[in-house]
C-alpha cells in the first residue's frame, strides 16, 4: 500500500520527507536535529525557551566551519543536559568555531574536563549573553576547557560551576586554558569564587588570558559555600 504522506504536527521537525515506499517521518525538535538542518556557516535562531536532557546535549562541532546558535529573545533558551545524564553542552573541534548568543548553559558534565564546552586543536568561541550554571567536570575546566583554542566571552555568567578529579577538586572551575595558542577573553563578566582549593580560572601551559570589567565574586551557588577557600585565577 503506498504511503498516505501525512503532514508533521505544528512544532515538528521532518526527519524524512515522504517517498515511494514510506510516510512522513516526524520528530518533536531537538538541539541536535535544529544542528544539522542549519547549513554550514548559518544562524540557528531557536524558537522555544528550553530544551531538556538528551535533547539539549551531546552536540559535536568538527567540520571547521562556523555554527551561530541564537537564544529567544527576552529571557533567551536554557540547554539543561539535567542531573545524572552524563553529557556536555558542546564538543568544538578541528579549528570549528562556535558563536552563542542568549543562552543558559546548565548541567553538563564532561568525564575529561569541560562539563559544558570543552575546544581543541584550535577552535573557537565567541558567546555573548551566556549564563553558564552547574555544570560541572571530572578534570579541569568545570565550565570550559580550552585546549589551544581561544574563548571570547562577552556579558556572560559562571555560577555553580565544578572541576573535580578522583574527589580532589581540580583547577578551573569556571574556566581552564592550556597550551601556548590557548587565549581567554572575557569582558563585563562575572565568575564565580572556586568552590574549594581549586581556582575560578587556570591558564597553563602558556595560556594567555585578558579581564576587562570582570567581577570575581562568591555568588554563594552550588558547590560555593560562602567560605570556600579556593582561588580566582591560576597563572601557570
Amino acid at each position: 500500500r503506498a504511503p498516505q504522506c501525512g503532514v508533521c504536527a505544528p512544532g515538528d521537525l521532518v526527519v524524512m520527507p515522504c517517498n515511494a515506499t514510506q510516510d512522513i517521518l516526524c520528530s518533536h525538535p531537538t538541539m541536535h536535529l535544529l544542528i544539522a538542518s542549519t547549513p554550514p556557516g548559518g544562524v540557528l535562531h531557536l524558537a522555544q525557551a528550553s530544551f531538556t536532557g538528551a535533547d539539549a546535549c551531546g552536540m559535536a562541532l568538527s567540520s571547521g566551519g562556523n555554527l551561530t546558535i541564537v537564544g529567544m529573545p527576552g529571557g533567551g533558551t536554557t540547554l539543561d543536559c539535567a542531573s545524572g545524564i552524563g553529557l556536555r553542552h558542546f564538543d568544538v573541534s578541528l579549528g570549528s568555531g562556535l558563536i552563542l548568543v542568549n543562552l543558559t548553559l546548565k548541567g553538563g558534565f564532561g568525564s575529561d574536563g569541560g562539563g559544558s564546552v570543552r575546544l581543541s586543536g584550535g577552535s573557537t568561541l565567541d558567546a555573548t549573553l551566556v549564563n553558564f550554571v552547574y555544570n560541572s567536570a571530572a578534570g579541569p575546566g568545570g565550565a570550559i576547557h580550552l585546549a589551544d583554542s581561544v574563548a571570547v566571552l562577552s556579558n556572560c555568567t559562571f555560577d555553580g560551576n565544578h572541576a573535580v578529579g578522583n574527589g580532589v577538586s581540580m583547577q578551573g572551575d569556571a574556566v581552564f586554558a592550556s597550551g601556548p595558542t590557548a587565549a581567554l577573553h572575557d569582558h563585563f563578566g562575572w565568575i564565580d569564587k572556586s568552590s574549594s582549593e581549586g581556582s575560578s580560572v587556570s591558564l597553563v601551559g602558556g595560556a594567555a588570558g585578558s579581564f576587562f570589567t570582570t567581577r570575581f565574586q562568591n555568588m554563594n551557588g552550588v558547590g560555593s559555600p560562602a567560605d570556600a577557600g579556593g582561588t580566582f585565577i591560576n597563572n601557570t
